[in-house]
């Protein structure tokens, strides 16, 4: 669409509503996408929201964003099938303060209010922090984070 008329995050998000209220109605669903499609509050322009803002709106509190983060390490390039490391932290982000604090541990943390260091998501597109949009929090955005101080990549079996 050369972004002249960008509905895919709001089919995205219909879609996703039809099936959790017609096909698995009364069931829980996890749906599994880059948080910047399935985190809250974030859009285009107001008519083109992403897909978690469509269901936000429609679920409210009962839908649950989980957002994974790294301080460091090796992520696999979908695109080239190569190793690719995961940028540093931005100085003053929420991974900063974990890496700083828990070097050495993952942690699993909620929030219910918005934790007022930013979060930036890898852009796998242009090979840094997510310019697409602005950078997320962890209580406004998404409820939970499991943060990874360092990862590596899987190996693709064929």
């Amino acid at each position: 669409s050369q972004d002249a008329d960008y509905q895919r995050d709001n089919v995205m998000g219909a879609n996703s509503i039809w099936l959790t209220d017609q096909m698995f109605q009364g069931r829980k669903t996890v749906i599994w996408a880059h948080i910047v499609h399935l985190a809250r509050g974030f859009q285009r322009s107001p008519s083109h929201l992403q897909a978690g803002e469509v269901m936000h709106r429609h679920w409210g509190a009962k839908y649950q964003v989980l957002h994974f983060s790294a301080g460091g390490g090796q992520i696999l390039d979908f695109g080239t099938m190569q190793s690719l490391a995961v940028p540093s932290p931005k100085p003053g982000s929420l991974e900063a303060k974990l890496l700083a604090t828990q070097p050495n541990q993952p942690l699993l943390l909620h929030a219910s209010s918005p934790v007022e260091l930013p979060q930036f998501a890898f852009e796998y597109l242009d090979r840094g922090a997510e310019t697409s949009m602005r950078a997320g929090q962890l209580g406004l955005n998404w409820d939970w984070l499991i943060f990874f101080p360092s990862v590596r990549p899987l190996t693709m079996v064929r």
